[in-house]
């Protein structure tokens, strides 16, 4: 079933299930108004009430549901118009630059890339307004297939200036933000457009919504803090040893004077 047909028939559920209810709170307030008797009408009343609190809970989720079905739809769509992009940062701008030509000395000085890649090249350009430091730049490929050839490839440009991302969405980009303050820099990259997390446990787990990350930063709370800490903390033992290992070796050079 499509995403259309998903949501139509969630919402044609929610309309019958009001038109069910409604019905049936419509006839319990014309027995009651025909009753003389006030405790039944409000023993009545009360049970309708929470009977009523209960299906709008549901209604409720069922309209979240729908929304983030359709969000993660909007958001797969886009994506996918920029499976064939990739983002270069770090390279020097100047007022004359030619950004193909500084783009292509990277891709085949440092990357090697084949020829078939440079010239699958179609878009390239500087991305936002000029703020005085080097605005990243965008390289939109004709084949996909180039455009892995040079994601592949990145590794390479370590120990540079240079780096290599995927032109993620904006909603993606804050969840990409978010797994890394809780899981670490380290433990988090992207994928097709997909945040990828190495959890605590050693698994990989591929997300595309906040609800995902939640659901997993309950499952392992604080990992970030911890590692953090646990990095400080063997930080400073080395530290310490180290310091202590230079005064022993002052003593050992005194005493043997």
């Amino acid at each position: 079933m499509d995403l259309y047909s998903k949501l139509s028939a969630s919402m044609d559920e929610i309309v019958q299930l009001f038109q069910t209810r409604m019905g049936e709170v419509e006839k319990s307030i014309q027995q009651i108004s025909d009753s003389s008797s006030k405790q039944q009408y409000l023993v009545t009343l009360t049970r309708e009430y929470y009977d009523f609190k209960s299906l709008m809970w549901k209604a409720v989720g069922m309209l979240k549901a729908q929304v983030e079905m359709l969000t993660l739809g909007l958001d797969q769509h886009e994506t996918a118009s920029r499976r064939k992009v990739l983002l270069l940062h770090g390279i020097s701008e100047s007022p004359e630059e030619n950004v193909k030509e500084s783009v292509v000395k990277v891709l085949s000085e440092r990357l090697k890339v084949t020829n078939k890649c440079i010239s699958d090249i179609s878009v390239c350009h500087r991305l936002g307004s000029k703020l005085g430091k080097s605005r990243p730049i965008l390289v939109r490929f004709l084949n996909y297939s180039s455009r892995s050839e040079v994601w592949n490839k990145k590794t390479l440009l370590k120990g540079t200036k240079t780096t290599v991302s995927e032109f993620l969405i904006k909603s993606r980009q804050h969840l990409f933000t978010e797994a890394r303050k809780h899981f670490g820099v380290r433990n988090c990259w992207t994928a097709e457009g997909k945040v990828v997390i190495l959890l605590p446990d050693h698994t990989r787990c591929k997300i595309e919504q906040m609800s995902e990350l939640r659901s997993l930063t309950i499952r392992f709370p604080v990992i970030a803090a911890i590692q953090s800490k646990a990095t400080t903390g063997a930080d400073k033992a080395t530290k310490k040893t180290s310091t202590a290992s230079t005064v022993a070796t002052r003593r050992q050079g005194i005493s043997n004077k």
